[in-house]
């Protein structure tokens, strides 16, 4: 099982967390990492790393003795594993920059629910949407605090893309499609509970 652990944190310098994650994966011979800075809170950063297995995750964790040095001031304020329901890009070909990422805090009970209706939109929309260069892609929180808890992303090639998503909501969907489309996200929304959204900037990608 593919497994994400994602640590939102607070630094002082992201281009030092930058070298210094860089200089920690060649060391140890990784590519399983991105970072992402927040464009809202330029001291937020946003960063992902990749797992085949807890039992990995736990044999990176002793490999990551010094990294506090290497990275300078990072407190990490929010931390979880994630592991992916749906994506319209299994093979992380696409290398677009701007990520808009939303945190669903659903009802206790609602998986069957939520997860019939993101599948019916990822058929329906995912293959479009990669025609355009835009990665989107579902979470399931599995350990943490609050863990009836779904993110959503969408990363976009373009900063204008992804502001007319933030402001409208707007996705390159066929308008004959545009019905369908927002039945589904009107019925999702009867099992979402609480939204936060952020706006981050890609800088460095998972290797394909």
């Amino acid at each position: 099982m593919v497994i994400l652990q994602m640590r939102l944190a607070k630094c002082e310098d992201i281009n030092k967390v930058i070298t210094g994650l860089e200089e920690h994966a060649k060391e140890f011979n990784r590519t399983n990492y991105a970072i992402a800075s927040s464009l809202l809170t330029p001291s937020l950063a946003l960063v992902v790393s990749r797992y085949e297995s807890l039992e990995i995750s736990q044999k990176h964790k002793t490999e990551n003795t010094g990294m506090q040095e290497k990275l300078g001031k990072f407190e990490i304020i929010d931390n979880g594993y994630w592991t992916p329901n749906f994506t319209n890009d299994s093979n992380r070909k696409i290398k677009s920059n701007y990520l808009i990422m939303m945190e669903l805090e659903v009802v206790i009970g609602s998986e069957f629910e939520t997860s019939s209706l993101a599948k019916s939109w990822f058929e329906k929309y995912g293959e479009e949407l990669a025609e355009h260069n835009i990665q989107t892609w579902n979470l399931r929180k599995i350990a943490g605090i609050g863990i009836n808890k779904l993110r959503v992303g969408h990363v976009f090639p373009t900063l204008s893309q992804a502001e007319k998503f933030l402001a409208m909501g707007e996705l390159p969907i066929k308008e004959s499609e545009v019905s369908l489309h927002n039945e589904l996200n009107s019925k999702f929304r009867n099992y979402v509970k609480n939204i936060s959204r952020g706006i981050f900037e890609i800088k460095t990608h998972f290797a394909e």
